[in-house]
């Protein structure tokens, strides 16, 4: 259970990185953007930087979609068995208390938070996948 919970946090924080250097990234774009306007930047220098970037930014989606699927799968795995924890120690507790049959829960609740990785806010904007697309579209026109 400890190895599952623990896939799972790395799942979420490797996720959060892949968004925070698709921000940079996208930043990256924006600034060449604006570069591009201003004259700034040769063509063929434009050219390699976009190409580069445009891969890079792929990648990272890439990296990002497979991290999103594998926590989705271990969040499969994972609800049941804290499910059923989490009614193991409501039960012995109630057992403890020594509540009346009749009056007990029938079923706690169940809930399962994300895992907070002690970041109180993302200092990033979060893209996603089509508005990385419209990003890389924009430099086309």
């Amino acid at each position: 259970m400890d190895n599952l919970r623990l896939e799972y946090c790395n799942c979420v924080n490797a996720i959060e990185f892949q968004n925070e250097m698709l921000a940079e990234l996208v930043e990256e774009l924006l600034q060449l953007r604006q570069q591009l306007r201003s004259g700034q930047v040769s063509s063929q220098e434009l050219g390699i930087r976009l190409a580069t970037l445009k891969l890079d930014l792929s990648d990272r989606k890439t990296k990002r979609f497979f991290k999103e699927k594998e926590r989705k799968s271990l969040l499969e795995t994972l609800t049941p068995a804290i499910a059923e924890a989490k009614m193991q120690r409501f039960l012995a507790e109630q057992a403890q208390e020594g509540v009346p049959e009749a009056t007990k829960m029938e079923e706690p609740p169940v809930t399962l938070e994300e895992p907070k990785a002690g970041v109180a806010r993302r200092r990033y904007k979060h893209y996603s996948d089509a508005d990385l697309v419209g990003s890389l579209e924009m430099l086309d026109d």
